[in-house]
């Protein structure tokens, strides 16, 4: 995965922390696609947003991070095929 794709991703989340701390929520629907990109292309968008937690903490929005957390698991989670069943 690019680095380049990697610091998008965390500036997305960066920029959507402030924007929930400052009082204008916004919705995370273009940071879970981005991240769906980033597991398409190898990347592990989870781990990335473990390197924002104590950023989150400081900004007061850590259940918001957990929130995204658990929405891109989720989205991954739905994308797995089924599993064959005979």
């Amino acid at each position: 995965m690019s680095s380049a794709a990697d610091a998008e991703f965390e500036s997305m989340v960066r920029g959507y922390l402030v924007a929930r701390a400052d009082g204008f929520p916004q919705s995370p629907s273009a940071i879970v696609a981005l991240a769906k990109g980033i597991a398409r292309n190898g990347g592990d968008p989870i781990r990335l947003l473990s390197g924002l937690d104590v950023f989150a903490d400081q900004l007061g929005e850590y259940a918001a991070i957990v929130d995204l957390r658990a929405q891109i698991e989720a989205q991954e989670n739905a994308q797995a095929p089924p599993s064959m069943v005979e």
